[in-house]
């Protein structure tokens, strides 16, 4: 008896790889982050960590953005590229603490909050549109709360990430 291949449509093979490469990028950078003598140079080390982990935050909040596409959900990227940009400003506040680090931190927090901002203010006008237009289609609520929630996970742990990296290299 032949068994039969589990095959996936080009729109999930696709996530699939996108999630994949988000991960990596996101453990290589914290494989960086706790040996800094892997390229014989800690500053080479340092930069690289740093660039793959906003790459791979990056990519997964295009990755969730990609997803929330279907459901009409608009600003999750947006919110999660914000708390990108505030968990930078709050690596810079840490380790420049004079006037030159404020004044280009205060352009990553304004960046940071701005975006933040919009994407929960989209969120929140999303989901009140698409409970308008479900309405009359007799959607039900608790397929309405699954999504909220969904979301809701999304960006927690998209917050947690960042949280755990500035944890991590003793920012908070």
């Amino acid at each position: 008896m032949e068994q039969k291949k589990v095959t996936f449509s080009e729109k999930i093979d696709n996530s699939i790889n996108g999630f994949a490469l988000v991960i990596t990028f996101i453990i290589v950078g914290i494989f960086l982050l706790f040996n800094k003598d892997y390229f014989g140079n800690q500053i080479v080390a340092t930069v690289m960590q740093w660039l793959f982990i906003v790459i791979g935050c990056l990519g997964f909040g295009t990755e969730i953005s990609k997803m929330n596409k279907d459901r009409g959900i608009k600003g999750i990227d947006n919110l999660i590229t914000g708390i990108i940009v505030v968990g930078i400003w709050a690596i810079i506040y840490y380790f420049m603490k004079n006037w030159i680090g404020n004044l280009i931190g205060f352009f990553f927090l304004i960046l940071g909050l701005y975006g933040s901002c919009k994407g929960i203010i989209e969120i929140g006008y999303s989901i009140v549109k698409i409970n308008k237009e479900h309405k009359e289609t007799q959607r039900s609520k608790l397929e309405i709360i699954k999504e909220i929630i969904l979301i809701v996970s999304e960006i927690a742990s998209m917050a947690l990430i960042v949280i755990q990296i500035l944890q991590a290299i003793k920012v908070i």
